[in-house]
């Protein structure tokens, strides 16, 4: 207890030791019985998608999870949950690639988008010819309107 406690509460708190610990600052993750090591190992590299990549496809344990394990994963990381293989195992691997891919996705569409401003503003381009020089297909105008 931190400091004094009213004597009305005093019975209803218990004086227990807790030990806690973060994931994020782990440098090595301990060896579990469960799934728990590979899961954490994800859940520390969560915010750094290259070292997430390289956790997974360095080691082999993230291609064949447990259901529980894989629906943890997709969670608190944020991954869609891959198809289960025949064995009815989930390869982890595949998933972060898909991520990777996303990003790539997203990066080319962010390039876009910052060619579509330059044009606009230097050339004084509607953004339909700026999409049109660059050239975005007609069907895909509304969804970089939304960026723009």
């Amino acid at each position: 207890v931190i400091g004094p406690m009213d004597s009305e509460i005093a019975s209803f708190v218990d004086d227990c030791n807790i030990n806690l610990f973060s994931i994020i600052d782990l440098d090595v993750v301990p060896e579990f019985k469960t799934r728990l090591r590979e899961l954490f190992l994800l859940l520390s590299k969560r915010n750094d998608g290259v070292k997430m990549r390289q956790t997974v496809l360095a080691d082999e344990s993230f291609s064949r999870l447990d259901r529980e394990t894989a629906v943890l994963m997709s969670e608190f990381a944020d991954i869609r949950l891959p198809k289960k293989n025949k064995e009815g195992e989930y390869n982890m691997c595949k998933a972060v690639e898909e991520i990777k891919a996303e990003g790539k996705a997203e990066g080319k569409a962010e390039g876009k988008v910052e060619s579509i401003r330059a044009l606009m503003k230097n050339l004084k381009w509607s953004a339909e010819k700026a999409m049109e020089s660059i050239g975005i297909p007609k069907s895909e105008y509304p969804n970089y309107m939304k960026m723009l």
